[in-house]
């Protein structure tokens, strides 16, 4: 098998030499839950337990639970609140993984245009280069440059719980519902520039 690689340019404040190509991380999940019918069908009640297992993170435990109450024949009142989980996958901590995005375009923000921890104002750097091409132009997106992404190894698991009601009315073959929900993240994993 030949491999033919595309040559991107050198990227100054990333050394090619010195960096592993290897790493590992698993993930182990159970999940119960319940349906519980009271008042002949009228009322139904969802308990749920999450149990996650990631190698790199360690162990947690997330409960649910859901209800939903017939008022009549025609409206029902629904609602539920749970944990949530989520591990960063090994793209997102490993600090020797490069991503190159060379078709989407790149976001370009007063933050950080390359994720260069030596540039100016970019998170956790403590340089003070600037990047030119990013101080040329200011938001939106570069169509024709490519961009780069790092991993970050003191990346957290990201967390949140997630709070929903609703009503849903049925008559005539037709159905028609509304929800409200609120979604409290912590430690929220995004891209640099979203």
């Amino acid at each position: 098998m030949t491999a033919v690689a595309k040559t991107y340019g050198q990227i100054p404040w990333l050394a090619a030499n010195g960096r592993s190509g290897k790493a590992s991380q698993n993930n182990y999940a159970l999940y119960a839950e319940d349906n519980i019918a009271l008042n002949d069908g009228q009322t139904y009640l969802t308990p749920g337990l999450r149990w996650d297992y990631n190698t790199a993170f360690g162990s947690v435990f997330s409960p649910s639970f859901n209800f939903s109450h017939a008022v009549n024949a025609n409206w029902k009142i629904k609602g539920g609140i749970a944990r949530a989980f989520k591990a960063p996958n090994l793209y997102q901590t490993q600090e020797n993984y490069l991503l190159i995005n060379a078709s989407n375009g790149c976001p370009i923000d007063s933050r950080n245009h390359w994720n260069n921890p030596n540039a100016q104002n970019a998170t956790g750097g403590s340089g003070t280069a600037a990047d030119p091409y990013r101080n040329s132009h200011a938001g939106g997106f570069d169509w024709g440059r490519d961009c780069y992404f790092l991993g970050n190894s003191s990346i957290k698991p990201e967390t949140s719980l997630n709070k929903e009601i609703g009503f849903e009315f049925k008559k005539d073959g037709y159905l028609a519902s509304l929800a409200f929900f609120h979604n409290n993240y912590k430690n929220r994993i995004v891209d640099e520039g979203s």
